[in-house]
């Protein structure tokens, strides 16, 4: 089974999708079939794209994102893992299944306007 990676404000399911994806509260793997899987919290050894690192021990292949920079989305790419964009006003268990109807677009291009504006130097 394939899980989905998510960004969340609280380490709960049917909370909404969080809005950035490099500075999240919490990482949350879930099935396709919408349970919980690991709730990684947002910090140091998650956040900017680290969290890819661990997606062959979490068990995910896929991101549904509303918002993700340049950094991370090339991380993605790199760790082989789809990005898919939805609005925020989303919760989890509704992304989930919008991507089995195959109702979600996949972000195959880089994205343009980057994360520019907000660098954390």
């Amino acid at each position: 089974m394939n899980h989905i990676l998510f960004v969340a404000d609280r380490n709960e399911i049917d909370t909404q999708i969080g809005g950035h994806f490099g500075y999240s509260n919490w990482y949350l793997v879930v099935s396709e079939d919408g349970k919980l899987i690991h709730s990684i919290v947002g910090d140091k050894k998650s956040q900017r794209a680290m969290i890819f690192k661990r997606a062959q021990e979490l068990g995910f292949d896929k991101v549904i994102v509303h918002h993700m920079g340049q950094h991370a989305w090339k991380a993605a790419q790199r760790w082989k893992i789809q990005v898919f964009f939805l609005e925020q006003n989303h919760t989890i268990l509704q992304a989930v299944e919008l991507l089995k109807q195959g109702k979600l677009e996949e972000i195959v291009a880089e994205p343009e306007h980057g994360d520019g504006h907000h660098h954390h130097h």
